[in-house]
């Protein structure tokens, strides 16, 4: 049976986490309900008509403001939380010299509990919608962030899939190098006008060796013919193989040490991809 390269001991020990197919979905998951959560959070803060809104009237008692929350307090005890944002200075004056017992009516959003207008019997001391606009502006980050985190979470699951697939592929691959003898079978011939790109070539053991990708196809060929060869959309770690002539040649990409071609334990080339 035959020891490890230097590369595949790399790409084992070093291999990132979010190679990892159930670390990916995991993910996944995270970013799909913490996106609902946010969403559904700057629901709350959504503006609503006036039928929809909570009514309450009272004695005026006492406003205060305490832990960046502030409130006014009824004299039957019932306490209205506002949100800071509504709080203009001008309204915050208004509110402390207030006179006990003055009669006020209060409108209060169902969903966020926050006070949305604030009267007396003759004067309007918050609007309805302007306290509306400027709670769901102050808010409008959930959104974004919500948006964020559902599409990133979404955009793992197929990720996740892919890795999943390819992991499969390089057990498969790595079983066939411990157990095959002979000399692996060729695919196709190279073609140079496939409008790809040769990531690196070498020389070794009078083999032209070349690590190169057309398309989403990513292939290993040696004087001229492809002998392994790995389809993907994603780019992820991947390691290709060929057995020749008793020597045995590998290509990939390993997300610690960049593109490699090996030849019998020995780097032959290496480059590093930042992109």
């Amino acid at each position: 049976m035959r020891k490890n390269t230097p590369i595949a001991d790399a790409a084992e020990k070093k291999r990132s986490i979010m190679d990892r197919p159930p670390v990916i979905l995991f993910s996944a998951a995270v970013g799909i309900l913490f996106g609902i959560f946010f969403l559904f959070f700057q629901h709350t803060y959504n503006p609503i008509p006036r039928e929809q809104a909570e009514s309450v009237s009272g004695e005026f008692e006492k406003y205060e403001e305490a832990d960046g929350y502030c409130g006014i307090t009824l004299q039957d005890g019932t306490y209205c939380l506002m949100s800071a944002d509504t709080v203009s200075s001008d309204l915050e004056s208004a509110l402390t010299a207030l006179e006990k017992g003055t009669m006020l009516h209060i409108l209060i959003n169902p969903r966020s509990r926050f006070v949305i207008e604030i009267r007396t019997d003759t004067a309007e001391l918050l609007n309805l919608d302007a306290a509306q606009r400027v709670i769901r502006s102050k808010n409008s980050g959930s959104t974004i962030l919500g948006v964020v985190l559902l599409a990133a979470g979404l955009l793992l699951v197929p990720y996740a899939v892919v890795s999943y697939r390819s992991q499969k592929r390089q057990d498969a691959r790595r079983l066939a190098e411990t157990q095959a003898d002979g000399d692996s079978t060729a695919l196709h011939p190279l073609n140079p006008a496939d409008n790809g790109k040769t990531l690196l070539a070498a020389e070794a053991f009078h083999h032209n060796i070349c690590y190169r990708k057309a398309k989403h196809v990513y292939m290993l060929a040696i004087d001229g013919t492809v002998y392994d060869e790995l389809k993907t959309v994603l780019s992820s770690e991947h390691r290709l193989f060929a057995r020749l002539d008793g020597h045995l040649f590998f290509a990939g990409f390993d997300e610690k040490l960049g593109s490699y071609i090996e030849a019998d334990g020995k780097i032959l080339k290496k480059k590093r991809r930042f992109f």
